[in-house]
């Protein structure tokens, strides 16, 4: 307190003996109202003070709000994490358009079944230059005590694995190509035996870039499936999915929208969507599954950090409290007080964000590092952007129970002191 009682009649001293207002030259003359001016200058100048003279309850409370917004960076960066893989394998499908079956307007979490029938009607569509067919098959895939829902991919001439991080594409008859982390939670490497489908298959390589939060993709070849299944090697469904999807070439200056048309009229069995909008439609279905407790966890973390903001905020107010005294018995205003409040409180919110962003680093490596199917991208500009802004009003909201409290203070308190 008596720092602060140095600091204000020091500078009213000093400008009233040089004959001028008090701090004409205050950055924020011109902004506050005349007599408010000199004391807001104070405030800003002795609030770092206060912040680093309380270093003790100031760390606690950066660490404690810095935590609660590292959660919310982390679930967000899960999101959006989440939706750049979910949209990531759809969006890159040979062709510029895809046929399924009519109604199903995903690749996840959906079973497409075309009749046979819908490939050569297809392709005598005016514009159509190439078709492609797709076979998928939701299956479940064990290997000793773990099992996994997987998504078999079946492709003919276009729609195989893109990245081939480990091994080889297929090549020969009974290989198959698995999602890499599909093959590191099953332990398996290229050039093992694994039993799929009721047959032994060789796992020719592992693909990067075809997992998602459900099932990841599992390559084969549709010619040897077909082939399986008529030796009666393979599943009754199979032959009930071998034609799920159509990719479609379109020729050189053909109108994808009037094609589209075109088709779904010639062909009413299935609908026509371009590889964008199943991504889209995909990252909606994960939004269905995982976003209501998604923002849920986002909804938690915000409750927490504005609380923290709060409390701790109000515990300064009571700690000062001889203080704020002292500064309306020398003529402050009840804004000036509410202006130092809320300054602490942005400061404290700033300098906890930076905290937060390290320790959101430390968050998403471990998630990584635990569950690598499940990426983490909490470093977007437009996510901390958000969270920023977000976080400064948190700051202002959290801060009313402690203005309220600083500018109700009584002046005569000082005395009674």
């Amino acid at each position: 307190m008596l720092e602060l009682i140095k600091e204000v009649t020091g500078l009213l001293v000093r400008d009233l003996a040089n004959g001028r207002p008090p701090h004409a030259d205050c950055p924020l003359r011109g902004r506050a109202s005349k007599d408010l001016g000199s004391l807001w200058c104070v405030v800003l100048r002795f609030l770092p003070v206060l912040l680093i003279r309380d270093g003790g309850r100031t760390l606690l409370s950066v660490l404690c709000v810095a935590g609660a917004i590292a959660l919310v960076l982390t679930f967000e960066g899960v999101r959006a994490g989440l939706h750049r893989q979910t949209r990531s394998f759809p969006e890159q499908l040979p062709g510029a358009l895809v046929a399924m079956q009519s109604g199903v307007a995903n690749l996840l979490g959906a079973r497409s079944v075309l009749p046979q029938n819908a490939r050569p009607r297809v392709a005598r569509v005016p514009g159509v230059k190439a078709i492609h067919p797709l076979a998928g098959l939701p299956v479940v895939f064990s290997r000793g005590e773990q099992i996994s829902p997987v998504y078999v991919l079946a492709y003919d001439s276009a729609g195989g694995p893109r990245s081939i991080v480990e091994g080889r594409g297929i090549e020969n008859p009974d290989e198959i190509v698995v999602d890499v982390h599909l093959a590191h939670r099953h332990g398996i490497r290229s050039g093992d035996v694994v039993q799929f489908l009721d047959h032994s298959f060789v796992v020719a390589g592992l693909s990067g870039g075809t997992t998602n939060p459900f099932n990841p993709y599992v390559y084969a070849r549709l010619e040897n499936l077909i082939d399986l299944y008529l030796a009666g090697d393979l599943p009754e469904e199979l032959a009930q999915s071998a034609l799920s999807f159509l990719l479609i070439d379109l020729e050189d200056g053909s109108d994808p929208t009037a094609v589209r048309r075109e088709i779904e009229r010639s062909v009413p069995e299935v609908d026509v969507y371009t590889p964008a909008e199943i991504g889209e439609n995909d990252v909606r279905r994960v939004e269905g599954f995982l976003g209501a407790p998604l923002s849920l966890l986002i909804a938690i973390a915000w409750v927490v950090a504005t609380l923290v903001v709060a409390l701790t905020l109000y515990a300064s107010v009571l700690h000062r409290l001889g203080e704020l005294a002292v500064m309306r018995a020398i003529g402050a205003h009840r804004t000036d007080l509410a202006r130092l409040v809320v300054g602490e409180a942005i400061l404290v919110s700033l300098a906890a964000f930076g905290a937060a962003l390290v320790l959101a680093v430390g968050l998403s490596r471990l998630v990584d590092w635990a569950a690598p199917q499940y990426p983490v991208e909490p470093f977007g500009p437009l996510l901390i952007a958000r969270a920023l802004v977000s976080q400064v009003a948190v700051a202002c909201v959290a801060s009313a129970f402690a203005v309220r409290r600083a500018v109700v203070v009584d002046p005569a308190l000082v005395f009674a002191q």
